[in-house]
């Protein structure tokens, strides 16, 4: 009452939100961190018009179906469930072996 300042006595108590923090030991993740060689270049799944300098029509490819090996050159899109990675002229993108974009600017 003295933070929110207000009472509602009548309502029982909601528990909403928690806040944890643990210790322990995990194991080891051993990773195979070779970079294997795409095996084929992957296809975009739309184009778009975007803004790089001008408006270009650009190839926009879905993250999860990039693997491992994958080389991509900008100017593109990649589109994730919760993020959107732009790459402009020249920049590389690499999809390394843990499945992440290694992203070098130009």
């Amino acid at each position: 009452e003295d933070l929110y300042t207000y009472a509602l006595r009548d309502q029982e108590v909601v528990f909403v939100n928690a806040r944890i923090a643990a210790i322990g030991e995990v194991p080891a993740i051993t990773c195979n961190t070779s970079q294997p060689a795409g095996t084929s270049h992957p296809m975009p799944r739309s184009a778009r018009y975007a803004f790089f300098g001008e408006w270009r029509e650009v190839p926009v490819y879905a993250f999860d179906a990039l693997s491992p090996g994958h080389r991509l050159t900008g100017p593109l899109i990649i589109e994730a469930e919760t993020t959107t990675v732009i790459a402009g002229d020249g920049d590389e993108i690499t999809v390394n072996a843990l499945g992440w974009l290694d992203i070098r600017r130009c």
